[in-house]
Order: C-alpha cells, then sequence, then structure tokens
C-alpha cells in the first residue's frame, strides 16, 4: 500500500465518524413539505393600556399652573408617547397646552409655568432662545429631552 492510499485512509476513518455524528444528530436529511406557516400579515399588535385609569385626579384642579409643550419644531414624538406625563401632570392640577407656533413665543411663555420640548428636528430662532433665557427665573422651568433612537433631519 502507499503511502497516498494511507493519507486518504486515515482522513476517511477520522472524518466518516464525525460526518456519521452529524447526519445523527441534526437529523440530516430532513424533509418536510407540509410545514404551516403563520400569516404575519393578519397578526396585530397589542397595545399596552395607558396609566390614565390608574391617576386620581386632584380635587382643586385650578391651581393656575400652565405647562407649555412645543410641538412647533418638528417634535419626534405623537401624543400617545407622552400621555402618561401629561396625565400625571394634569392630576397635580396643572394645564397642559401645546404650542403650536400660532402666537408668539413670548406670549406663550407669559403665562407658562414650564415648556417642554421633546425630541426636536428643526433649529430654533435666537429671538426664541433670548426669549428662553429671559424667562429662567425662580418657579419657571425650561426643560428639552432628546431622544437618541430618533435620527434627526441633517440641516
Amino acid at each position: 500500500m502507499q503511502t497516498r492510499n494511507r493519507i486518504f485512509i486515515a482522513i476517511a476513518l477520522i472524518a466518516l465518524p464525525v460526518l456519521l455524528r452529524v447526519v445523527y444528530f441534526y437529523q440530516l436529511p430532513y424533509l418536510n413539505f407540509n410545514v404551516q406557516k403563520p400569516d404575519y400579515a393578519s397578526f396585530a399588535i397589542p397595545e399596552p393600556p395607558t396609566p390614565s385609569s390608574k391617576v386620581e385626579n386632584v380635587v382643586n384642579p385650578t391651581n393656575g399652573k400652565i405647562v407649555l409643550i412645543d410641538n412647533f419644531h418638528g417634535n419626534q414624538f405623537v401624543a400617545d408617547e407622552i400621555e402618561p406625563l401629561v396625565t400625571a401632570i394634569n392630576a397635580q392640577g396643572a394645564q397642559v397646552e401645546f404650542d403650536t407656533g400660532e402666537k408668539a413665543l413670548a406670549l406663550e411663555l407669559k403665562y407658562a409655568s414650564a415648556y417642554i420640548i421633546f425630541a426636536p428636528s428643526s433649529a430654533f430662532s435666537s429671538d426664541e432662545q433670548n426669549c428662553w433665557s429671559s424667562r429662567t427665573q425662580p418657579g419657571h422651568w425650561y426643560i428639552m429631552t432628546i431622544r437618541a433612537t430618533r435620527q434627526a433631519a441633517r440641516m
């Protein structure tokens, strides 16, 4: 027997048990043509319940506080995402209003106790920034949140 044939026989004796074990373990070839596939298009993702039913309102809901939420600068949120926050603010007795840009920001901030901005995607003017800086006095709040998972448009 030649050396070359001995090498092939040795490789076969090493590889054949491994190959047989793989075929036995994975049950190859697995041929089942009657697999039922689910209809993914008909599935609906259930919505979680909102916490608004669990929060109790304050007895005196008019305490004069107004929280203004920016909805003018291409904010990347929907009302359902901030509904728990709005419900909690209302439960504390404050009134929540949305800034749509119809009135000047100085007029809107005149009566607001807090101004909240969620993930803006458009730039703010220097007049708006000056208006915020003049309103940062004791008793007034300016809050801005940015979500890293949202993609803002390049300017």
